[in-house]
């Protein structure tokens, strides 16, 4: 098949104990799941970060080491950006979405976090690279001032009005003052209407089906090498 394209970013989850994913995922490479892709895994004072076998990055937190109100989510999204772009993103999420929106360096680079909730962020860190594109990958979040919001996309002329489900989609992030565009990533904008609004975080099929038969044998790797994991 195709190879799947670069990600220049990385995705921030709370989790509620890292050294149950370190058995998992363990477990996963010593059977040779990960073997001929990027997988890597390194970790650190309740903390990891993963090279998923797709090449993304994703950092794992243990719940309680940064703020956030529940032990399992995503805490921030990271998108790498061209240098000089912060600002102009900046006034664009603040302008449009009216977004709390926050200009400080992050690991000393120059950056946006841009608030999508309690405790939730985007954040767009400038850094040096080749090439900027991201491709299919998509941010999605929920709004309030849903249609407000797409009248002025479709004013600016960043989407077609092809909204249905209680979600549309963008890819071009632009000046508010000129249209002119800054910078292009694909934004899933959703209603609060939308089905998958405040679901659940349950597996979608039952744990004796596919794709998660081998649980139990999980449960007896966990139970021999961290005495088991509390329920509840």
């Amino acid at each position: 098949g195709e190879s799947t394209p670069p990600y220049q970013g990385e995705v921030g989850l709370v989790v509620p104990r890292i050294d149950v994913i370190a058995v998992r995922l363990g477990r996963l490479a010593k059977a040779g799941a990960f073997d001929g892709t990027p997988y890597s895994f390194e970790q650190g004072d309740r903390t990891a970060l993963i090279r998923s076998p797709f090449g993304y990055l994703v950092r794992l937190h243990e719940a309680g080491t940064i703020p956030f109100e529940r032990p399992l989510g995503i805490a921030y999204v990271e998108t790498t950006i061209p240098p000089g772009t912060s600002s102009a993103i900046g006034r664009f999420y603040d302008d449009v979405f009216s977004a709390p929106v926050d200009l400080s360096p992050i690991d000393g680079a120059p950056a946006l976090t841009v608030s999508a909730g309690t405790f939730q962020s985007w954040r767009f860190i400038e850094r040096e690279l080749d090439d900027y594109d991201t491709h299919s990958m998509h941010v999605s979040f929920y709004t309030t001032n849903y249609n407000a919001i797409r009248a002025r996309l479709l004013e600016a002329k960043a989407t077609e009005d092809l909204e249905r489900d209680h979600v549309y989609f963008f890819d071009r992030i632009f000046e508010p003052e000129t249209g002119e565009t800054v910078f292009k990533v694909i934004n899933e904008v959703r209603s609060l209407y939308h089905p998958d609004f405040r679901r659940l975080l349950a597996n979608r099929w039952p744990i004796i089906e596919d794709p998660y038969q081998d649980q139990a044998e999980i449960e007896v790797d966990l139970e021999k090498q961290l005495g088991g994991v509390p329920r509840g």
